[in-house]
């Protein structure tokens, strides 16, 4: 109770084609900690783990896009919502598979990413033509504002009209450009550091103003020539444009999300395939290898080892075990089994770190001195 159960090294050496099954075995025991210390290095990653990790990614993939679509709100009494804030999220119960088929899974991953990939390009596309028509929308809003109709802003026979946004701080330095010409301006402000600015003046003088203006960064508003030069009219077209292009956004979503919870509910069922292969590949990672062997070290549980060396010999009798006990300098794992009371206070020996394999286990103290000091 008071120190660590008994480690040894456990050294395995079997051929390479009965490397899978000696792995396969040792993960039913669930008793050896495998370590990759050896030189010796050769390995190939399987298909299957490929696959896997690809599956992992796309539900990691899936989660992202599901945080970014815009939510359902759905008014519900206030118990209803905080009954629902401290329960854990519902998902459809689904029975695991027992071995999923991987290379239907890689089909399903393809397919899958294809269309997902399809429906956020097309995505973006629609986004990309929403954002000019929203500030076409804020510009004609600041022609009304000035109760002007678009046809009233451009170069006319003698005269022009320009009309845009200019830094409040830059606002002042436009007067020394305008003295001695009979180019007029007015302003208002429209938003913390900016001016909405309207600028008239004789065609002759246009080019003049248009170098100063752009020194003062004054950002120009244009319009297209169809659009009605009523502001009114104007606004009604570009909100039936806007209108038009969200129902299209909406439609999308819908089917990105109706997609990847498709993909969410079915995870159940694969996933614990999934987490075997990779478990098995992480495994594979630490075996050593030579041209016709496969050598794989790791702790081990003394009183466990001749469990596993008769294991292992029921695969092949040519599976060479053996085991050795670790020297003073060597850290060896610290394993402790704790029974009853003391497996509750386990964690504030986790909270510290593990003790070093030939130190005191120190679960027993706190079992005893935590309800002396807090009780």
């Amino acid at each position: 109770m008071l120190k660590a159960i008994p480690m040894v090294k456990a050294y395995i050496i079997a051929p390479r084609n009965l490397e899978d099954r000696v792995l396969e075995e040792i993960g039913k025991l669930g008793l050896m900690q495998l370590e990759s210390g050896l030189p010796i290095r050769e390995l190939e990653r399987a298909k299957t783990a490929e696959i896997c990790d690809r599956y992992m990614k796309l539900l990691d993939r899936i989660e992202k896009i599901l945080e970014i679509l815009p939510k359902e709100e759905v008014k519900k009494p206030f118990f209803e919502k905080l009954k629902e804030a401290f329960s854990p999220p519902s998902r459809p119960k689904v029975k695991p598979i027992e071995q999923a088929d991987l290379f239907a899974v890689e089909k399903r991953i393809n397919e899958i990413s294809e269309r997902i990939d399809k429906l956020l390009a097309e995505r973006e596309r629609i986004f990309s033509e929403i954002e000019p028509l929203i500030s076409l929308r804020r510009r004609i809003m600041f022609v009304k504002q000035m109760r002007l109709s678009l046809d009233q802003i451009g170069t006319f026979t003698h005269i022009f009209v320009k009309i845009g946004l200019i830094h409040t701080k830059l606002l002042p330095n436009l007067r020394k450009y305008v003295v001695g010409t009979k180019i007029t301006y007015t302003h208002k402000p429209v938003k913390k550091m900016q001016e909405l600015l309207l600028v008239v003046g004789p065609r002759e003088d246009k080019e003049y103003i248009e170098e100063a203006l752009t020194l003062l960064n004054f950002e120009e508003f244009t319009f297209p020539e169809d659009l009605p030069s009523n502001p009114d009219e104007a606004l009604s077209v570009i909100d039936s444009k806007i209108s038009e292009k969200q129902d299209q956004l909406n439609k999308i979503d819908s089917q990105l999300k109706e997609l990847c919870l498709s993909v969410r509910n079915e995870a159940p069922r694969v996933l614990p395939t999934v987490f075997r292969v990779l478990t098995f590949e992480r495994a594979r990672s630490n075996v050593n290898r030579t041209r016709t062997a496969s050598i794989i070290f790791g702790w081990i549980p003394k009183d466990k080892f001749n469990l596993l060396k008769e294991r292992l010999s029921q695969i092949s009798n040519s599976i060479y075990v053996t085991m050795e006990e670790p020297s003073k300098e060597e850290r060896a794992p610290y394993y402790v089994k704790h029974k009853g009371i003391l497996k509750q206070f386990e964690v504030f020996t986790r909270m510290l770190g593990a003790p070093h394999y030939r130190e005191i286990n120190p679960t027993p103290f706190f079992t005893i001195l935590f309800p002396i000091m807090f009780g």
